[in-house]
Order: C-alpha cells, then sequence, then structure tokens
C-alpha cells in the first residue's frame, strides 16, 4: 500500500513541475546563473526551485522577473539591469515592457519642452516606450509621478529633479545640412541660445528649428548655438558641427585676373570672412558686394577683402585676385 502511495505522489509531482517549467519556457526568458537582477523589489517567497518563481511572478501584480537565492524567490519590477552574483539565478518576462533601440538613454532630473499629445497613468518609463510607439507624432516623453507626458516638436531639455525624460534616436539625429562632428573644437560667433541636451547628436534639431543659427558647440551637456560666425578654435572636450550654406554657383567673373598661388595682397584690409566651405571663388561674390573692394587674399577658409590695392607679394600658402582695369605701378592689371 505504501509503494502504491509513493507512485501515486510521484505522478502527481512530475507533471507538476513539468508544469512550471513548459510555463517557464513559454512566458520567460533564459535563465542567468550567477547573475541578480536590479529593479524594485515587489515579494519575497519560499520556493524548491527556481521554476517554481514563474508561476509566482505571473500572479503578481506588475512582476518583471525574479532572482532566486537560497529557496527564496526575490519578484521585482521596475527592472533596470542584471550583474554578477554567485549563487542567484535571473529570470525575466518576455512581455515585460521594454524600450527599444529607437529610444535615446534616459536622462534623470530632466524635463522636455515640446508639444503634449497625451497623458497617461504608468509603473515605469518603461511603459512609456510604447505609448509613445503608438502616437505617430511622438518624438518622446517625460515620465513623472507615474505618468507618461507623451510630446512632439522638441525644443530642448529643462531641470526637473523629479522626471526622467528620453528622447527616440530619430529626433536627435542630425541631417546632412550640418557638418560631421569637429571633435576638441570651439565656435566663434554670436551666442543665441544655450539648451539642454544628453548628446551633441541632440543639439541638431535645436539648431535646426532656429533659422538664424549657423552652427552649434556642444560641451558638459549643452548646446551652444550660434549665428554669424567667424571661425573655429580647439577646446578640449568640445563638439562643433557647422551649416552648411545652400549650394550656389561660385565661378569668378571676368572682371577678376587669373588667381595666383603663393601670392598675398598689399593694401587697405576692409574685412574678412570666414566659412568651413568656403573656396577662393567665394570671395569673389564677397569682394563684388563690398564698397571699395578691388581684391582678396584667400588663406585657411579665409577671405581676406582689400581697398586700396599697392601690389602683390610672395606668401606661401596664400592665394589672391586683383580686379582688372587696375594700373599697380606701372602694369595694368
Amino acid at each position: 500500500m505504501a509503494s502504491t502511495s509513493s507512485v501515486f505522489l510521484v505522478a502527481l509531482f512530475i507533471p507538476a513541475t513539468m508544469a512550471d517549467s513548459a510555463q517557464c519556457s513559454a512566458e520567460f526568458d533564459p535563465e542567468m546563473r550567477n547573475t541578480d537582477m536590479s529593479g524594485t523589489l515587489i515579494g519575497m517567497k519560499w520556493a524548491n526551485t527556481s521554476d517554481d518563481c514563474c508561476s509566482l511572478c505571473t500572479q503578481e501584480n506588475g512582476c518583471e522577473g525574479f532572482a532566486y537565492a537560497g529557496d527564496t524567490c526575490f519578484l521585482k519590477n521596475a527592472f533596470e539591469g542584471t550583474y554578477e552574483q554567485l549563487d542567484v539565478v535571473t529570470r525575466l518576462r518576455k512581455d515585460r515592457p521594454q524600450c527599444s533601440s529607437d529610444y535615446d538613454v534616459e536622462v534623470e532630473g530632466m524635463d522636455m519642452a515640446g508639444g503634449l499629445i497625451a497623458t497617461k497613468l504608468a509603473l515605469t518609463s518603461d511603459y512609456c516606450c510604447s505609448m509613445c510607439d503608438a502616437e505617430s507624432a511622438c518624438e518622446g516623453f517625460v515620465f513623472a509621478h507615474h505618468h507618461c507626458y507623451l510630446k512632439k516638436d522638441f525644443a530642448g531639455m529643462y531641470r526637473n529633479d523629479d522626471a526622467v525624460a528620453r528622447l527616440k534616436h530619430s529626433v536627435a539625429s542630425c541631417p546632412s545640412s550640418l557638418s560631421v562632428s569637429m571633435l576638441d573644437t570651439d565656435l566663434s560667433g554670436i551666442l543665441l541660445a544655450e539648451k539642454y541636451a544628453s548628446t551633441s547628436a541632440g543639439c541638431c534639431p535645436l539648431c535646426e528649428q532656429m533659422p538664424e543659427c549657423e552652427g552649434f558647440a556642444f560641451a558638459s551637456k549643452t548646446c551652444f548655438l550660434k549665428s554669424q560666425i567667424t571661425g573655429t578654435y580647439t577646446t578640449a572636450g568640445t563638439v562643433t558641427r557647422i551649416k552648411s550654406k545652400p549650394e550656389k554657383p561660385t565661378v569668378c567673373s571676368a572682371d577678376y585676373s587669373e588667381e595666383k598661388s603663393a601670392c598675398d595682397v598689399a593694401g587697405e584690409l576692409l574685412g574678412k570672412q570666414w566659412g568651413l566651405t568656403m573656396t577662393s571663388d567665394d570671395c569673389c561674390d564677397l569682394c563684388d558686394n563690398t564698397v571699395r573692394c578691388e581684391g582678396f587674399a584667400f588663406v585657411d577658409n579665409t577671405c581676406y577683402l582689400k581697398a586700396k590695392v599697392e601690389g602683390t607679394y610672395e606668401q606661401n600658402g596664400v592665394v589672391c585676385r586683383i580686379k582688372k582695369g587696375r594700373r599697380l605701378g606701372d602694369v595694368m592689371v
């Protein structure tokens, strides 16, 4: 009789174990051994094996996964990541809220300026991602006090200690109208605004939204948006990008002499103009639109416009052009 009871108990025990294991495989990611999980502890329950934790987690509202150690299931939500821990087994639910790679990293203590699309309740900030994905105009969100504030028309970030902000990568991408990043480089010009961004790419939409913005310098998570750019200079830790101007024909007219290499111009300096993509042909247009300009020298992406031209002299790395119909000493240009 005892033998029959043992067989009966084994028959009951095996299907239950197999059911727990099947549920774990269907609803949870693979087991991670010697690994603990970071998150908010919402329950501690006894279990004979880690497989038993799966059903306990499923039954617990908001449970995103568990760590199993010492015959105890540590049920958690607000999953933040995993870390090495001997003799601990971790499993995460497959259907837990997750933010896709479409999103930039979270920025704690920051709020987002922009148009409000909707406000929705959420347990953690990860829930906001799927809510934002469901709104075609959503560019990012702010999570505060268990609410997702879905935003469009991103206009920068500002300090809010109670909030967490997250922006889509597509919003923080830089268009082809901005140059490649120039590392350890700062920008001279008139400062239009200072705005927060988690990366230099976050400055791109901010500059694009300002018609007068010609470029920006990024340092200490701040975008320094600038106009009337006059040049760049070396500053460690700073990243600079400059807007390219619309392409236009830049051929010097027949009013100018042929371009000469290793040639500088002696005369009165009227002004100088720098540009990232500036060529000597651009100087002709600048000279034509500057009163009294008679010629120019060009070096290091800069046009030096001259009046009262007295002549030219040799200078390596410089090119020059002078308007025709002028007499330099005994020579008619």
